[in-house]
């Protein structure tokens, strides 16, 4: 359960007691949102370079 709250960014269900737990919940956060990031950069670079195709966005002025 708290793997599912800290990858859906609400955050942790019951907060660790040790330090190494709270730094892994943190580190473990940050290494979700990053990937999240990239996940949704893969997905959406193409339907943005579609778009920049539609309106003649990537072409040079000379």
């Amino acid at each position: 359960m708290n793997a599912a709250f800290i990858i859906g960014g609400i955050g942790t269900y019951a907060m660790p007691e040790s330090s190494g737990g709270k730094i892994f919940s943190a580190v473990y956060g940050f290494f979700v949102g990053l990937v999240v990031m990239a996940a949704l950069g893969v997905v959406l670079a193409p339907i943005a370079h579609r778009i920049m195709h539609k309106f003649h966005l990537d072409e040079a002025d000379d």
